[in-house]
This record gives C-alpha cells, sequence and structure tokens, in this order.
C-alpha cells in the first residue's frame, strides 16, 4: 500500500495505493536509481518502485526469487544491488528502466512465421520462411558467418556480413525455410530440419491422434515454387513425430492447394487449403482424407475449434462457423459476418466470440446472437449450409460487439493473462512491432466513468475550454495522442464502437495542474482520484 504523507503536518493522506505483489509477506529495501530514492519490494517476485522522467514506476524484476537487497555502488557498478537469492550472494545492475515488457532477442535464420509450444519438453517448434531467396546461398552465407566469427579479430574479413545484409535476391518462386525447435528459457537451438530447394513452409499445429494415443505429432504445411499472389500453387503436409526435443519425419501428403491453416479436431487434423475445409485422420503412409467441405469464398487462412464448434477465418471474408456432423460425415457453415475483412489474425474468445484483426489496422469483436442454434445440419442432406453464390450467404450472422481502428497491420492476437493472477485481456502485436491490449471492464461505473473523462479530453470540447483558460491567462492546448482528431481516426474504416481508448486517458497525467482540475470538477472527482483509477486499470493488466 502506497500513501501520501504531508510534508509540512505530517498527516496521511485519504488517497492510497494498493498493488498485489506476491504470495509471501512483503520486505521493502531503500536503494538509489539515477540518483533518486527508489524502493526494492521483495515477495514472491522482485519488485523495482522508482521514478523515471516525471512518473512513479512500480515494475517487475525478471529474475529469480530473492530473499534480501540493498543499493550497492562501486568504480565497475555506479547503481547497482546486492542481493541474496536462496544460498547465494549476487550483485545485480537495472538495464533500460521505464520499459514495460522485457525482451530477449534470439537470431533465426529466416523469418519467423508460425510457432507451436511442445508441452512436454516446454520448447517452440518454429517455421521460418523467406521469398526471393536462395537457400542453399542462405545455407553457405551462414556457416562462411559463423566461420568469420571465429577468426581472429585482426584478419581481414572477406564477405559482408550476412546477419546485416542478408543473401544475394534469388527471383520471384525462390524460397527459404526450415524448422527449429528452440528452447525459450536457454535460448538454444535443438533442431533445424532444412526444407527442400524453393519449399516454403506455411503452416503448423501440434496433434495428438485418436489412433495413437500417448504420441505427438507436428504437422507442418508447405508448397513449392509458390508466386506470390498464386492461388493455384500444390502444398504438402509433413508429418513429424516427437521425441523430446527431436523431429523425426514419418511420411508427407501430397494436396492440390497450399495449406495455409492446419488445427487438430478431436483426435484428426483440419486442413485449410485454398477454399476447401478438410478432415484428415492419420495413416501409415500418408493422411487420410475423410470429409471436406468447398464452399468456402476466397480462403482459407485461419481454422480454431471449441468443443463441435468450428471457427474458419477467410482471407477477404472475414470470419465463418462451422459445426462438423457426425452421423452423415459432413462439414457445414451455419454463420457468417456481413462485412467482408481481410483476416490477418484471429482469436476464439468464448463458444460464441472471436476477436479479429485485419490487414488495415481494425480490431474487432463479433459475437453469435443467441437465438443462433448449430444443429441445423443435423438432419440427413444437410452438408452445405452456406452458398457464396447467394447474397444471403449463411443462416446466421454474427453481430459486431467491438470496433477499433490501431492504425497498423494486425498480425497476431490472442487472449491471455501477462501476469500472475492478473486480468485476461486480448492482447495483439501488429506489423511494426507494437503491443497492444484490451481489456474488459468490470462494472458499469467504470464505464460511464471512462466514458466521460474520454469525452473531455477530445479534441472539440477539450481545445474551446482551453480557448477560454487561455483568455483568463491560463492553460494550453494539449496535441492530440495520435496527431489528429482522436475519433475520426479511431473511426478510419469502420465507427468506434464501446472501445475506451486508453492511450487518450493516460494522457491526463500530462496536462497542467489547472486543466486537470477542470475536467476533475466536470467529473465530481479529484485529480488524484482520476489518477488512481488509471493506476488501477494499468496495474489489472500488467
Amino acid at each position: 500500500m502506497r500513501i501520501t504523507m504531508d510534508s509540512v503536518t505530517g498527516l496521511l493522506s485519504p488517497d492510497f495505493r494498493t498493488r498485489f505483489m506476491g504470495t509471501r509477506p512483503v520486505k521493502l529495501f531503500k536503494i538509489v536509481m539515477h540518483g533518486m530514492p527508489a524502493v526494492l519490494a521483495l515477495s514472491s517476485r522482485s519488485w523495482l518502485v522508482y521514478n523515471y522522467q516525471g512518473r512513479l514506476h512500480v515494475t517487475p524484476l525478471s529474475y529469480e526469487t530473492l530473499e534480501y537487497g540493498s543499493g550497492f555502488s562501486s568504480d565497475q557498478c555506479p547503481e547497482g544491488l546486492v542481493c541474496v537469492a536462496a544460498n547465494t550472494l549476487r550483485i545485480l545492475t537495472i538495464q533500460r528502466l521505464g520499459e514495460v515488457f522485457n525482451q530477449q532477442a534470439i537470431k533465426l535464420a529466416f523469418t519467423p512465421r508460425k510457432m507451436v509450444l511442445l508441452n512436454d519438453s516446454k520448447c517452440f517448434v518454429l517455421i521460418e520462411t523467406d521469398h526471393n531467396v536462395d537457400a542453399a546461398a542462405a545455407q553457405a552465407a551462414g556457416s562462411s558467418a559463423l566461420d568469420n566469427a571465429n577468426q581472429e579479430d585482426d584478419e581481414e574479413e572477406t564477405s559482408v556480413p550476412y546477419q546485416i545484409f542478408g543473401v544475394q535476391r534469388a527471383g520471384l518462386g525462390k524460397w527459404a525455410s526450415c524448422i527449429r525447435v528452440l528452447d525459450p528459457i536457454e535460448g538454444d537451438t535443438k533442431q533445424v530440419i532444412d526444407m527442400w530447394e524453393d519449399e516454403a513452409a506455411v503452416s503448423v499445429c501440434l496433434v495428438k491422434f485418436h489412433d495413437r494415443p500417448g504420441d505427438q505429432f507436428v504437422l507442418v504445411g508447405t508448397t513449392t515454387g509458390m508466386k506470390l499472389g498464386d492461388r493455384s500453387a500444390e502444398g504438402c503436409i509433413h508429418t513429424y513425430s516427437v521425441s523430446g526435443t527431436q523431429l523425426t519425419l514419418l511420411h508427407k501428403t501430397t494436396i492440390d492447394a497450399v495449406p495455409r491453416a492446419l488445427c487438430a479436431f478431436q483426435g484428426r487434423v483440419l486442413v485449410g487449403a485454398g477454399k476447401t475445409m478438410r478432415l484428415y485422420d492419420f495413416g501409415r503412409r500418408k493422411l487420410l482424407r475423410k470429409c471436406e467441405n468447398r464452399r468456402f469464398p476466397c480462403m482459407i487462412v485461419s481454422i480454431q475449434t471449441q468443443g463441435e464448434r468450428i471457427f474458419v477465418g477467410d482471407v477477404a471474408e472475414s470470419f465463418f462457423y462451422a459445426k462438423y456432423n457426425r452421423s452423415t460425415n459432413s462439414l457445414f457453415i451455419f454463420g457468417d459476418d456481413t462485412n467482408a475483412r481481410w483476416l490477418t489474425a484471429a482469436c476464439c474468445l468464448d463458444f460464441d466470440t472471436l476477436a479479429g484483426g485485419d490487414k488495415f489496422g481494425n480490431v474487432f469483436v463479433c459475437r453469435l446472437p443467441a437465438e443462433a442454434k448449430d444443429d441445423a445440419g443435423e438432419e440427413p442432406g444437410a452438408i452445405g449450409g452456406y452458398d457464396h453464390g447467394n447474397a444471403e450467404g449463411a443462416r446466421f450472422k454474427v453481430n459486431e460487439i467491438v470496433q477499433f481502428h490501431v492504425g497498423e497491420t494486425v498480425t497476431s492476437i490472442q487472449k491471455c493473462s501477462l501476469s500472475p493472477g492478473g486480468a485476461e485481456a486480448i492482447v495483439y502485436g501488429t506489423v511494426g512491432g507494437g503491443i497492444g491490449a484490451m481489456q474488459p471492464f468490470v462494472s458499469r461505473q467504470d464505464v460511464d466513468f471512462f466514458m466521460h473523462l474520454e469525452m473531455h479530453l477530445r479534441g472539440a470540447s477539450g481545445a474551446r475550454e482551453v480557448r477560454d483558460s487561455k483568455d483568463e491567462g491560463g492553460g494550453y492546448d494539449h496535441p492530440s495522442v495520435c496527431g489528429r482528431d482522436q475519433l475520426s481516426f479511431r473511426s478510419s474504416y469502420f465507427p468506434v464502437k464501446d472501445v475506451i481508448d486508453g492511450d487518450l486517458c493516460e494522457t491526463f497525467l500530462a496536462l497542467d495542474k489547472k486543466r486537470q482540475k477542470t475536467i476533475a470538477d466536470d467529473l465530481d472527482r479529484t485529480p488524484g482520484e482520476i489518477a488512481k483509477k488509471l493506476e488501477d486499470m494499468r496495474n489489472r493488466l500488467l
């Protein structure tokens, strides 16, 4: 608990902030960071409370559990910590103050595309793929770069660094790709499987087939010699058995389209190949096709499942809701979206709700209406349920419940918790390397409060009040967080719906005191109460 104390009277302020530090009793140690007082808080996790750029940060340390700590200073370590961890004494330094996330970079051979986690070994299986690259030249350049790194520093290098300049472009339809088994904790590569010449890995998934109980298999979808924009290319599905951290190739299954989406489904695997979704089972020499649905409009790029329900993402036609009919051994579609979206990321939130991102920088959430039923295809003969030649499409239409424009193409999205005990949120990543999160409100009072705060911070009403305060000799017009009208920006393609702009609300702390007091009075709050509300929302996530 953090409480403000009056420097004159010594009275404690009723405005206090709380933060959950861990499951063990909290120990506080006074240290110095950047020449300013700071606090090291130790519990089941280690935390650092410090001032940076005029703002108080409460940040967890990416380190093992510490027992005791104290400030430490020497010629080699001007501002450090001396700590006790178990039965060892350690001297630490804090780097990259002010950052929210801690990251470690691991160099790869090519651009990582997708990955899955092996639950037993806790290793990732990554597929890496680059276009317009000669695979043989890339492997040769990588080995020569390794040899140059092992040479003496005074020797003259005969080639430019491969890691910086890459390799010579090979032309269209040329691909370089590999499968890598990576230990994320140690940062070590356990295995690398190079693809054949001009073969590109495009999808990967982890499957447990019902005919092989207890065994895990990694399926990788590939294509050979595909040119960008070509939808007539053929593909192949590689089946690997998993033994610890090693993959062993069992067989390859050739198909007539590129398998861009793979997903485990009830002891089998669903494959999205072009406009067709197929259900495969395990075979000794290849995967065995059981059933298929060819009624998707453009190209399947994502498949997710929950129970009996299947969620399919089309590259240009948003989401489709499908189901597998066991009695007729068929896949039928019973729901779709009314907006044609170019999907780049998809995530299943619950049995009826999906979150997605498109290539124009929009994040949206759609939900199947409560009256929708997925048992329409249980009747004999109901094998389709959808006709892309029909203007009406599927029987049920989803409702768009969230619309928000982030300004960058969303490349990944998922539902997760960023800290132990933290609230679940929709976390998304963008093509520019940005990470954002959208968390749900828990009460209607919070919704009303932040909605009115956002309204006061927007440019229209805020600028008028600022101009009035300028006439009185005070205040200034704080620039928009996006450089233009905030409401117009967030509604670039679809009107923003049921989303509070957290970036805009955070600008309240950067306003001058008079402007904060004006907004707080309109909300019947004090500036301290508003700052506490913002901090509580941030602490729920981080």
